[in-house]
């Protein structure tokens, strides 16, 4: 949403599909908090980064493209974070992420996790082991923004309850 929510609004509104504005609140503890009137979704953001920062660091959790230009951006904008003990005004103490450099690839890696927990996954019968879960399955989401439904008798199962948080 921030820092220009007059634009964030107006991308918004101007898409033919569902558009959700992520708001960090340091309020919010938890699972993401999604409201489907204003489409809007709640996240504190130092839980939210320490989530891709598992992610990222976790082996087998990113599989990354090929070297280039622009994935050596990608890695130098997920570093450009620095995680730090602050003391507030009252005595207490927390942790906060502080921006040392272009961080938007970060936060990008956010609203994709996010994202992800909104979409089913689909993965093909190939990819199980025994027979009991050939059967296919579908999920059933809010809204498909590819509109795509797996083939009926191809054997593929809908995962419904992938969480890329891990949580």
């Amino acid at each position: 949403m921030e820092p220009e929510l007059h634009k964030a609004r107006e991308f918004q509104r101007g898409q033919a599909f569902p558009v959700f504005l992520c708001d960090y609140q340091a309020h919010q503890r938890g699972d993401a908090r999604w409201n489907l009137d204003d489409r809007s979704v709640v996240i504190n953001r130092t839980e939210a980064l320490d989530r891709v920062h598992t992610a990222a660091t976790t082996s087998g959790r990113f599989i990354l493209p090929r070297r280039s230009q622009e994935l050596e951006q990608y890695v130098l904008e997920m570093c450009n974070l620095v995680k730090v003990l602050v003391e507030n005004k009252d005595g207490s103490k927390e942790y906060q992420y502080k921006q040392v450099g272009p961080d938007h690839y970060r936060h990008a890696t956010v609203y994709l996790l996010l994202a992800l927990e909104r979409v089913s996954v689909y993965q093909p019968a190939a990819m199980f082991g025994d027979a009991a879960h050939r059967a296919p399955a579908f999920a059933q989401t809010d809204y498909d923004p590819f509109g795509y439904e797996a083939p009926r008798g191809y054997g593929g199962q809908a995962i419904i309850d992938y969480n890329p948080f891990g949580r």
